[in-house]
């Protein structure tokens, strides 16, 4: 029985220390992680100037593009107290007081990164450009948590530290040991801190294959280099493609002058959406919108112009709309190239007074069957007039010579 209660109780006692040893040697971490992503606005047209906001209002005192801050934490908690006393007689009261204070310490690291924001190209390529860079400049910047994670842990950082004090009074002696842990503590905590900015900055160094195999040159290697090379495609200085580039017309008064037409359409590799508008109340354009992908859209002007009285008149037609380029097979996000566009066709149109003796047309009122004949040019109005004259002069001579005769007779 009294063996059996000594081999249980030694087997208590080794559960006991494997217990105590590793709850006092195993290392006591926190997971790294990214806590919070912070952003600056950038600005610009083309990427250089994007590039140039960046380093005018990145927050990195380099100039670079992203950053990452990575804080140690280790907070320690004392987990014992020892207070020993040992007799001596230099000691007022006889006893001298060995204190030992030990302190458990949590490390954990926390990274906070800052990336641009705030800048959406109007084409596809640079907008391409653009999110690849910002994705590859995240990727880095994130990675920086991983290598301090890893540099915290290949520090072997202590868990526990002990501080050690003596004094003949009690107090001062375990202000001593709190003293000591203290000192402990922070030439632990900058030289397990010196270790993680070691490997932070190795990390963003030149690559070397020999010397440095993981270093990216502040993220070059990993793609966070801005190819400011890469522009929009320029658009062409016809906005909109139109023909002809004025219209004439011309009718005598009280007439419809006959309808006309003209075209529009797309630059190459666009897309034209338009809307027409015009200035005068003698035209109608017809249709007044639509969509051209490149084919010419023909475009009917019809007038009504019976009732305007003669004279020159003008007027100007206004195709407004937006050009955006053709996506591609699969569009980058981010939209695509668009741009407002306009164009205008001046009209001019006379109305011509009616010839003399001529007939003019009447809104409403049928052409009859048979018109007659101007004859004001060649003076025919003229020569009827004497002609008619002429006979009826004779008409009336011929009647004044029967009268006469008429009344001798009677007389004889």
């Amino acid at each position: 029985m009294r063996k059996n209660t000594e081999k249980y109780l030694r087997m208590g006692l080794v559960i006991l220390f494997i217990f105590w040893a590793s709850f006092v040697s195993a290392p006591v971490f926190v997971s790294a992680a990214v806590v919070a992503t912070n952003t600056y606005d950038v600005s610009g047209t083309t990427l250089k100037e994007v590039w140039d906001s960046i380093t005018e209002n990145s927050p990195n005192s380099g100039g670079w593009a992203g950053e990452s801050s990575c804080v140690v934490d280790a907070p320690w908690i004392e987990s014992a107290q020892k207070v020993v006393p040992s007799m001596d007689h230099s000691c007022p009261g006889g006893f001298r007081y060995t204190v030992s204070i030990t302190g458990t310490i949590t490390w954990s690291i926390e990274t906070t990164i800052t990336l641009p924001d705030g800048y959406n190209s109007a084409c596809p390529e640079v907008q391409a450009e653009w999110n690849r860079f910002l994705a590859a400049l995240t990727t880095h910047e994130e990675e920086h948590d991983e290598v301090a994670e890893a540099a915290l842990t290949n520090a072997a950082p202590l868990t526990t530290i002990t501080g050690t004090g003596s004094d003949c009074n009690q107090s001062t002696a375990i202000a001593n040991a709190e003293a000591d842990l203290e000192a402990k503590y922070d030439e632990e905590y900058q030289r397990v801190l010196d270790a993680v900015k070691a490997a932070s900055d190795k990390y963003d160094a030149p690559y070397d294959p020999d010397t440095n195999p993981k270093g990216t040159n502040h993220g070059e290697r990993q793609g966070a280099v801005l190819n400011c090379s890469i522009g929009c495609p320029e658009v062409p200085d016809e906005e909109i493609e139109k023909e002809p580039d004025s219209l004439q017309n011309s009718s005598g008064m009280g007439k419809n002058v006959p309808s006309q037409n003209f075209a529009i359409w797309a630059p190459p590799n666009m897309t034209l959406t338009y809307l027409i508008s015009d200035d005068a109340d003698w035209l109608e354009c017809n249709p007044s919108s639509g969509t051209s992908i490149g084919e010419h859209d023909l475009i009917t002007v019809n007038y009504q112009t019976s009732s305007l009285v003669a004279g020159d008149y003008s007027a100007t037609i206004t195709i407004t709309g937006q050009l955006i380029s053709n996506p591609p097979a699969s569009p980058p996000a981010g939209g695509l190239f668009t741009k407002s566009a306009s164009a205008t066709l001046p009209v001019t149109l006379t109305i011509t007074e009616p010839a003399v003796g001529g007939i003019v047309e009447l809104p409403g009122v049928e052409e009859p069957g048979a018109a007659i004949p101007d004859l004001s040019d060649h003076n025919y109005g003229a020569l009827a007039g004497i002609i008619v004259g002429a006979i009826v002069g004779v008409i009336m001579l011929i009647s004044a010579v029967w009268y006469i005769r008429r009344r001798r007779t009677k007389a004889i």
